[in-house]
């Protein structure tokens, strides 16, 4: 108990520091987050960068190993932000090669679909998470690389790094910031940052997966048109052609 609130005390100094304009005086590429002890019966996480700690919100059933769509876990491991997405009329600074959040944009979760863990357009046949937002969470959107290439079935998607409700309510799996901290944080970020989920010092590599009897294979992970669901036996086959 002493120990954390220690760190939550340098937290909150180095906060201050935040607000002031101060933090940060090179490029960050490595991130980490480690999980706390719950508070309220809500799980909650602690994001280190550089020097500095922001306690942000993790999923709802923690940090740990992800096995299955909708499971609520933050998945622990070495996770890349591929690209950002952002609204515009919200967010004013923008990302380098960001993409644009549009009012028809969605993501889906429907583990049966081709698409599956792919932006889709809205309305979508299949379930799919709508990225035009009421509130504010979605107003910029790190895509993590979490089961995009290769995709398998069910293992979970739309794994973000974004804005958090400001009492940090647990997320369904992503990692997430307060507004002010995500503002502070932007522009000292190095291209496509790292996210090293549930370590403290080592990186460590993502956990290895069972082989999945089925995975995705895509030429582009962001271009969902030509994404399909191929059988295992067909992934290693250079000529296999994706059907459309």
């Amino acid at each position: 108990m002493t120990s954390e609130k220690s760190t939550l005390s340098r937290s909150r100094r180095q906060n201050s520091v935040l607000k002031s304009g101060g933090l940060f005086q090179a490029k960050i590429k490595i991130l980490f987050v480690q999980q706390l002890p719950p508070r309220a019966g809500r799980p909650r996480g602690l994001l280190r960068v550089g020097a500095n700690l922001v306690e942000c919100a993790v999923g709802r059933s923690g940090i740990g190993v992800k096995r299955w769509e909708g499971d609520g876990v933050t998945p622990i491991g070495r996770l890349t932000i591929a690209i950002w997405l952002r609204r515009t009329d919200r967010w004013r600074s923008g990302f380098a090669g960001e993409r644009r959040i549009r009012p028809l944009d969605g993501w889906c979760d429907d583990p049966g679909s081709r698409n599956y863990n792919r932006p889709v357009p809205l309305p979508s046949p299949v379930s799919a998470e709508n990225l035009w937002r009421n509130d504010h969470l979605y107003d910029v959107v790190g895509i993590l690389d979490y089961n995009i290439r290769p995709r398998a079935a069910g293992r979970g998607s739309a794994v973000f790094f974004h804005l958090a409700h400001e009492d940090l309510q647990p997320t369904a799996g992503c990692v997430a910031v307060r507004m002010r901290d995500m503002r502070h944080i932007q522009h000292r970020l190095a291209l496509r940052p790292i996210l090293v989920i549930g370590a403290s010092k080592k990186l460590q590599r993502a956990p290895k997966m069972a082989d999945p009897t089925r995975t995705w294979v895509a030429p582009s992970w962001i271009a969902c048109s030509k994404s399909a669901l191929m059988p295992m036996e067909s992934f290693s086959t250079p000529k296999s052609r994706a059907r459309r």
